[in-house]
Formats: structure tokens, sequence, C-alpha cells
């Protein structure tokens, strides 16, 4: 069978997917070229059916939600929508859709990047002779701080220029007023103008934290024991405390990470409060449900030792499956990459996540109900046998 040859324009399908106010569908079209849709092109959307005249809304709140475009049921991504009415409320002489008049800009300097880092952008402006608007077109956020420089063959007594946080324009990226005031502070039309996310500061402090612990944690593991028995002394006792789970032959720890002989430390009672912080703080960064299930898993793990099996595998099992939604979902969507590729994986977040606090709950377990006794001294007094 031969293929159908690919139209040259989007067929205009009416469909109610894309888009709800206040959790009525509203009817959509998009609109164009079809061979501009395959190159994941700019696509116009606009009203049709029973909402090609327009929408009416009473007066108060009212919430607009756009479809996920990862969601097998619409497949576009809603990026910009316009709400536009009449003077007075009423509805626009031009319909929904339509393209309006943009305002004229003035005489506007050249904007060059001169480099792009991780946390940070930097560009070169020249020619700027009159106050203008310095726009970085990512979503809004006061995360970014911008700072202008002096350029080469700046005026006597310039000086940087701190431009502060952005604001809102072209309803979703960030904006930076440069003055005649900031102009003339900079001593020249040509200056340096540096974006700083400032935000990633505290992740570059949590990566040096956890860099740190794992290199700790590799210590502690692979150091002969009379190297790691000084540094361990040196530890707060709540650290020292982890006793062993069991004595080789010869008299050295051994750590049994699954034992089923696990002594319990805590009652019912207990168990359940331990469990219910626990779950607490699963149900913050993830949903009530698993909240629930993480209580339900710390508090037989406190009671009922055999029970970590469960929650070791399952926080296995849950990582894999989010990092195999991930290797499956790109091999089969092609997603491209960017700044919203991770958005294409919501699902595969969720699974890891759970996993997390799977594992959370396993450690909680670890560390607060499975205790051995202290051994009781020889009848003969002498000392009690090492740990």
């Amino acid at each position: 069978m031969a293929a159908t040859a690919t139209p040259a324009q989007l067929p205009g399908t009416c469909t109610p997917s894309l888009l709800t106010i206040d959790g009525q569908p509203v009817d959509l079209a998009v609109q164009g070229s079809a061979q501009g849709a395959l190159d994941n092109g700019d696509m116009q959307v606009v009203p049709c059916g029973p909402d090609a005249k327009g929408i009416t809304l009473a007066p108060g709140t009212h919430v607009v939600q756009s479809a996920a475009g990862h969601s097998t049921t619409s497949g576009w991504n809603l990026n910009q929508l316009v709400l536009d009415s009449a003077p007075g409320g009423g509805a626009a002489s031009a319909p929904s859709g339509s393209s309006l008049t943009a305002t004229q800009a003035g005489p506007a300097p050249h904007v060059t990047v001169t480099s792009t880092h991780v946390d940070s952008q930097s560009a070169r402006v020249q020619g700027a002779s009159s106050p203008f608007e310095l726009v970085f077109g990512q979503s809004i956020n006061s995360g970014w701080h911008a700072v202008a420089t002096p350029g080469a063959g700046a005026a006597r007594g310039a000086h940087p220029v701190d431009l502060g946080t952005p604001r809102l324009v072209d309803g979703f990226a960030n904006g930076w007023d440069v003055t005649a005031a900031d102009l003339h502070a900079l001593g020249g039309s040509t200056f340096t103008v540096t974006l700083r996310w400032t935000p990633q500061t505290e992740v570059w402090l949590a990566l040096g934290a956890s860099a740190a612990t794992l290199l700790l944690c590799l210590l502690l593991v692979f150091l002969p024991e009379r190297w790691r028995a000084p540094i361990r002394g040196r530890l707060p006792r709540w650290l020292r405390g982890t006793p062993s789970l069991g004595l080789e032959s010869d008299g050295e720890p051994e750590i049994d990470v699954l034992h089923s002989a696990l002594h319990p430390r805590f009652g019912a009672r207990k168990a359940a409060l331990v469990g219910l912080l626990t779950g607490a703080v699963s149900a913050a960064v993830t949903s009530v449900e698993v909240g629930a299930v993480v209580v339900v898993l710390v508090f037989a793990g406190l009671l009922i030792p055999r029970a970590r099996w469960v929650t070791a595998a399952g926080s296995v099992a849950f990582v894999t499956a989010g990092a195999c939604n991930v290797i499956f979902g790109q091999a089969a969507h092609h997603y491209l990459p960017g700044s919203n590729w991770a958005g294409s994986f919501v699902h595969a977040g969720n699974l890891i996540w759970v996993g997390v606090v799977i594992l959370l709950a396993d450690a909680i377990t670890v560390s607060t109900g499975e205790r051995p006794p202290r051994p009781t001294p020889q009848a003969t007094g002498g000392p009690s046998p090492p740990m």
C-alpha cells in the first residue's frame, strides 16, 4: 500500500483537549504548515466550534489551564496564550487568534552573546545611545541577576551598574530597564552585561557537602580498621553508635544488610510515631498517598524485621523503573534537548522520588529500631566480649 502524501497545511481539526477555563474545555484548532509541525515549529491556535466567536467570563477569578504537551491526549505544547477584549470588557472586534499590530520600537542597540556557562551568560552591548529594555528570552524568574560593566574606552569615573532582578516582559520573559542614568554611569554606549543565576550557589554548596560526605563514607568503608578507629573516635556519639549485627569467627565486626534476627527497640506506639513523622516528610516531597505507604513501611519495619525486604526491594524497583522510563521514553519519542527536556519525564521523576522516600523509610528503620541489645557481662565478672 502506498503511503499518503503529507498535506501542505494542518487540517485544523477542532479539539477540546488543549485548553480549559475553570475546568471546562475550550474548542481550539491548530493551524499552520504540516511540515513546520513535523519540524517542531511554531503553530497558531484559534478558537473554533461554539467558542469561535469568543468566550464570556464572569467577574472574579478564573483558572486557565493548558494540557501537558507530553501527554498522549494532545501531543501539542501550548506555549503562549493571549487573552484580549475591547475597551470596557466587551468582545474585541478582531477575532481571537488574529495577529495584533506590534508597537513600533525605537532604535535598539546591538547585543552579542560573548559567553555562556552553567550559571551565567555575558553579552556585549554596542550602540546604546538611549534608554532601552534588555530582554532575556527565558521564563521570568527572580533568581536571575544582571550587572552591567563599562567597556573599553569608557569615560572617566565610569563604574559598574547593578541592574538587579528582572521584571516581566512579553508575557513570559526576563527584562531589565537600562535607563539614561545607567548609561551615564557606564560612561559610554558600549558595555558588558553579565546575567548570573544566583540559586546555583546553593546547588554548588549542596554538591560540595554531598561529595565530602561520600568521601568520608568511602574512607570509613575501605580504610583499614587501625586507621578508621581514630576517625570514628572523633565523631559524635550518635554517629559512633552504629552497631555490628554479628561477629565473624576472627572477632572482626560483620555487617549484615538484611539480617533476619534483628532486635526491635520500639513498641507499637513509638513505631507509629516514627512512621507518621517519616510519612509526613515523604508526603511533602511526593504525595499524600506515597506518604501513607511510607508510614506503613516504617511501622512494619520497626516491629517486623523481615518487613525491611519490602523497603529495600521497593526503593531499587522504583528508581530502576524511573530510569527505564527515561531511556525508553527518549527512544520512543525522540524529545529534543533543551531546558524543557526534563519536563518530558514527569512520571519518571515521580517514580524516582518514590524510590528515594522508600529508601528514607528503610534508613529510618535501621537507625531507630534495629539495635542489638548490649552484651551482658560474663558471670565471672570479666569484661564483655568486644563489639
